[in-house]
């Protein structure tokens, strides 16, 4: 996967700043989208908690008094405070898996596997495989690393500006696949809400 940003060699260094100030803009707004979804996703886990030990106290005192509804039909006969208790383990289980793989998975195609050649050993021949993404930053050889930014300016910033497409390119990328995994989480949790309404209502008509 490469990316390249288009200059005209007739551009003038006010148009280059322009274009670089725009990826800028566009990683920035992409970037605190992703935190947006970051943080929604720790307050549903954080709310999925509290139902936890609400689920697991309710269950507690249910099985302390020895309290059950049971349920016969179709030949079969079951507890459901114990059924529902049990849906709500698995139900909460698999959405935190979801949310975990979808927050925790890093880059499927992430900069640290795009290598930009480098050719020679020489500074005019030298480009850093970025000017952002730490891996590859941690990967260059510091003494070229420093030199490379005595280059012109403008040849700064075209790079700077293709990093900046490139690194825009795969936040969202890694976005898009955070708010598909945390709609499938969130329907797990939905369900699991579900069985522990369930299991309250089963619990409270039992005491009756």
């Amino acid at each position: 996967m490469v990316f390249l940003v288009g200059f005209m060699s007739s551009e003038s260094k006010e148009d280059i700043i322009s274009k670089y100030e725009l990826s800028r803009r566009m990683f920035h707004h992409i970037w605190e989208l992703n935190k947006h979804e970051d943080a929604k996703s720790e307050r549903i886990l954080t709310s999925v908690a509290f139902l936890s030990l609400t689920a697991v106290t309710a269950f507690g005192i249910f099985v302390s008094n020895k309290i059950s509804y049971i349920i016969s039909t179709l030949n079969l006969s079951f507890d459901l405070i114990l059924v529902s208790f049990g849906a709500f383990v698995v139900f909460v289980s698999l959405g935190t898996f979801v949310f975990l793989e979808a927050s925790l998975r890093g880059f499927r195609e992430g900069i640290s596997r795009i290598e930009n050649k480098k050719t020679g050993s020489d500074l005019k021949s030298y480009q850093p495989s970025s000017l952002f993404y730490f891996k590859q930053i941690a990967s260059e050889k510091p003494e070229m690393w420093s030199k490379y930014f005595g280059n012109n300016i403008t040849d700064l910033l075209r790079k700077a500006c293709a990093d900046n497409v490139r690194e825009t390119f795969l936040i969202s990328k890694k976005t898009a696949r955070k708010v598909k995994f945390y709609k499938i989480g969130k329907l797990f949790f939905y369900l699991a809400i579900l069985s522990l309404v369930v299991l309250v209502i089963a619990g409270c008509y039992a005491l009756r």
